[in-house]
């Protein structure tokens, strides 16, 4: 109300000194529009600003995937949202250009490695073949795996009864080529300096998102899905 009696004073003293109001109405109609168009980004980084803020879809902390970035969230502003990226960079999102974010819970992606135990094969020998390059990937790659890999001892499936040790790593999300090219060939080519005729098929990497619990040798799935959440705004 205040803006409307100040803009319409301001028109009727242009009036007193003989310019007309009607061309004064029409060229602040202009002047308005221009604003207006110019000014819908950033009306639109402000409400998706707010949406982000009251709906707490992303926490700072949070680890999450938003326009193709992937990093720790460190700020959720009203124009920008900061994300820390695996090499340290901050990088800044205009928040109109959130559509899809995709959420890691924990932080990490977790991997799973198989190593299948031959027959002949004792699974002490397997653990003290793998377990050092598992340790030495933590030690050289501290800001890819994130934690210290977790082994689960030797297995038994349900139905075949072949014999497996998994081991668990926790990495920064979009590096699995780390475990799936680099450690994968380390370990293989250990493994056959014990056993010859060990075989690439007999290391399986998968990605999970659910909690594992071991029970009497066999694998049980707990049920409690930690797959990462995705939301759009």
């Amino acid at each position: 109300m205040t803006f409307v009696i100040y803009f319409l004073a301001f028109g009727l003293i242009l009036q007193e000194f003989n310019l007309s109001l009607r061309a004064y109405l029409a060229s602040t109609t202009v002047i308005g529009l221009a604003i207006g168009f110019g000014s819908q980004g950033f009306v639109q980084d402000i409400v998706i600003g707010l949406t982000l803020i009251f709906s707490n879809l992303i926490k700072v902390g949070d680890v999450v995937e938003v326009s193709g970035q992937i990093g720790r969230v460190e700020s959720v502003g009203m124009r920008f949202t900061v994300l820390v990226n695996l090499h340290g960079q901050r990088v800044h999102l205009p928040n109109r250009n959130i559509g899809v974010i995709s959420q890691f819970r924990g932080g990490c992606i977790r991997a799973y490695i198989d190593f299948q135990v031959p027959e002949e094969a004792t699974g002490r020998s397997i653990m003290q073949a793998v377990t050092p390059l598992a340790n030495a990937l933590y030690m050289q790659h501290k800001a890819i795996v994130m934690e210290k890999p977790e082994n689960f001892g030797i297995q038994k499936t349900m139905k075949g009864g072949w014999r497996f040790i998994r081991y668990k790593i926790n990495l920064w999300p979009g590096q699995g080529a780390l475990v799936e090219t680099n450690f994968r060939k380390m370990a293989l080519a250990r493994l056959r300096t014990i056993y010859p005729d060990y075989s690439d098929w007999m290391i399986n990497i998968t990605y999970r998102s659910e909690r594992f619990v071991m029970k009497e040798g066999e694998l049980i799935d707990a049920g409690d899905s930690e797959e990462p959440k995705t939301d759009t705004t």
